[in-house]
């Protein structure tokens, strides 16, 4: 009886002690990042040539630009509970500082998305590499960012620059009873309302961009 006891246990101590190394080991590969905001938890990859690096995808930096916030400035993310996947480096452990690469994606400011860009090939580097996502069409980022550093394309590509803003956002309100003649706050809440999926049909439809 005395045996089969000390049998058990030693199982039992077996068993804790895979446990234990495995959550070590997923804290290893995937370390935790503290922002302002709170906790972020990230994935291990492989560079194209096989160079370890961690990601963190999907960070919020703003609020979701729904309901009263469309159309409009971004307000700062708020804080979350508990632990969030998101896109941040890891803690450098070295001493050295690394060019940081900001990666704006393409599309005309109408179509494609950060995750159409992999990083796989660029983290062959050693770098810091950041890709943003932002307000594509008729929801608009004309005016929330600056500084920026065209890599293809000229911004007197006609398609590049637009000066008919406003006739553009009067043909698209048309279309869901929104009018500017109500005054501008009228219009904004009426368009606010409006489902983005038919925002995005009536850009299309009126040719707007951002």
């Amino acid at each position: 009886m005395f045996i089969k006891s000390l049998s058990m246990l030693y199982c039992i101590f077996l068993y804790i002690s895979q446990l234990l190394m495995a959550a070590g080991d997923v804290f290893d590969e995937v370390p935790l990042v503290r922002v302002k905001q709170g906790l972020i938890k990230g994935i291990k990859e492989n560079s194209t040539e096989g160079k370890d690096f961690y990601s963190y995808l999907g960070i919020p930096y703003a609020e979701p630009p729904k309901g009263n916030l469309r159309f409009k400035a971004p307000i700062p993310k708020a804080s979350w509970e508990g632990i969030l996947d998101g896109t941040k480096m890891p803690p450098n452990q070295r001493e050295e500082k690394l060019p940081v690469m900001v990666f704006i994606h393409g599309g005309g400011f109408v179509s494609l998305r950060a995750a159409n860009y992999s990083p796989y090939v660029l983290m062959n580097r050693d770098i810091v590499l950041v890709v943003i996502q932002y307000r594509l069409g008729i929801f608009g980022s004309n005016g929330l960012f600056n500084r920026a550093i065209l890599q293809s394309g000229t911004a007197f590509c006609p398609w590049a620059s637009n000066n008919n803003h406003r006739k553009f956002a009067i043909e698209a309100g048309r279309e869901f009873g929104c009018f500017i003649d109500n005054g501008t706050e009228k219009y904004l809440e009426c368009m606010q309302s409006v489902n983005p999926r038919y925002l995005i049909l009536a850009a299309e439809k009126t040719n707007a961009s951002c």
